[in-house]
């Protein structure tokens, strides 16, 4: 496993590799519904995003979690993906 890094996105510090940053990056922009505000010519956040840019205890969870996964299937003998 490559060394884990931080890395400012926002106000959060990413911890973890590159990789670790840009999967849960990738699904926030699969799912993400970012929006115009004509009126007011403001782009409008999605709440997935806003987290990865401001919520360090969520991003701090979702490394904690995945790690853990990888663990775990591993002591099952399961190939990690």
């Amino acid at each position: 496993m490559s060394q884990s890094k931080q890395r400012r996105v926002g106000s959060a510090v990413r911890n973890g590799t590159i990789r670790e940053m840009l999967d849960p990056m990738a699904a926030v922009q699969h799912n993400c519904d970012w929006g115009y505000d004509a009126l007011d010519g403001w782009v409008i956040g999605c709440a997935g995003h806003m987290m990865l840019a401001r919520d360090q205890r969520a991003l701090d969870g979702l490394l904690w979690n995945r790690r853990l996964f990888k663990q775990l299937l591993t002591g099952e003998g399961i190939d990690t993906p």
